[in-house]
């Protein structure tokens, strides 16, 4: 499924009429509609369908698979673009959580390997009180630094006093960021963890085969210090880390595939 539309609630269509699969109310008044992932009259050579899909896995998984062998580094930036995209997209939805983890994002695997599978990114949002419970109850046992008011952050209040006590000026972006160094570093890390996550990210340009670019954009990310504030809602913000974060993903991917001359 995919998020394709939306309309106000009180049914007036913003989009082309395609049929839906359901849709979810937003606090802003806004319905967002689902509809199934290739469109009427497909032929289903190039969609999901086509493909010999398996069952969903963790993003957080792949760092168990050796990134020598698994993804180019265009490929590795690559991810990490579709990361950010990602993020601008959905941050004012309810499908993406301020405080978010790779593992709350999820891919089928294909027999093409990785790179293709990553094609299926997509979030993986529980929306059931049931589920939400659960996932509740497993955040309250974890006990890392600032762990207890990051995952059990519900309302804007809490989620303020977390971003205090732990320094964050921006929480989704703080997230965006921790999820980049991981791609940089290839390897797990807690992002409750704050003082590690900072350690390794001063470490991180030291023997990183993503080089010094990405490092200096992970650090923009953890820091949401792309100079016009902390309010995901600015559109001078949001310019802002399209220009510094995504144009420069870009251009990475680029120079590393030699289409341009490194600057």
């Amino acid at each position: 499924m995919q998020e394709k539309m939306w309309t106000w609630r009180d049914g007036a269509r913003k989009d082309d009429a395609r049929p839906t699969g359901g849709y979810l109310d937003t606090p802003e008044d806004l319905r967002h509609h689902l509809s199934p992932v290739c469109q009427p009259g497909c032929d289903h050579r190039d969609c999901f369908h086509a493909k010999a899909l398996q069952a969903p896995t963790s993003l957080d998984g792949i760092f168990r698979l050796p990134v020598e062998r698994t993804l180019s580094v265009p490929e590795q930036v690559r991810l990490a673009l579709k990361l950010v995209q990602g993020v601008l997209q959905f941050h004012s939805t309810p499908w993406l959580q301020p405080y978010w983890r790779l593992q709350d994002l999820s891919f089928f695997p294909t027999d093409a390997g990785l790179a293709d599978s990553l094609n299926t990114l997509h979030i993986s949002a529980e929306l059931s009180g049931e589920q939400r419970r659960a996932q509740a109850f497993h955040d309250q046992k974890q006990e890392l630094c600032c762990d207890a008011i990051m995952t059990n952050s519900d309302g804007d209040g809490e989620i303020l006093d977390a971003q205090i006590a732990c320094g964050i000026r921006n929480m989704t972006m703080h997230s965006l960021g921790v999820a980049l160094l991981q791609i940089g570093q290839w390897t797990v890390l807690q992002p409750d963890d704050v003082v590690e996550v900072r350690k390794i990210a001063d470490l991180a340009d030291r023997g990183s085969r993503l080089g010094p670019r990405y490092q200096k954009i992970t650090q923009q990310c953890l820091d949401c210090d792309f100079g016009f504030g902390k309010d995901l809602r600015e559109p001078q913000l949001q310019a802002a880390i399209y220009r510094d974060v995504v144009c420069e993903l870009e251009s990475l991917v680029s120079t590393l595939e030699g289409t341009v001359p490194q600057i």
